[in-house]
């Protein structure tokens, strides 16, 4: 979608608004996805994420970073 984050990310957007709402929408208030959870989603349709999220290595970087940046254990979401 042409927001603020993803324009300055990338210089222009992938997708209308009215399509970013429409995914957005579906994915709170359809009742064919009640219960989906810890799944990604590309516009309307389920994919898969770029590679590097799934790479634990990754993973455990990010979390560092996260804790480095927020503090550990901030109210203990990171500490898990």
């Amino acid at each position: 979608m042409p927001t603020k984050i993803v324009m300055h990310a990338r210089g222009s957007a992938v997708s209308t608004l009215e399509e970013g709402l429409d995914a957005t929408m579906r994915l709170a208030a359809d009742a064919e996805l009640e219960g989906v959870t810890g799944r990604y989603f590309n516009g309307r349709s389920e994919a898969r994420a770029h590679p590097q999220a799934y790479d634990p290595d990754a993973r455990r970087r990010l979390r560092e970073l996260s804790e480095r940046l927020v503090g550990p254990g901030a109210d203990g979401a990171l500490s898990a």
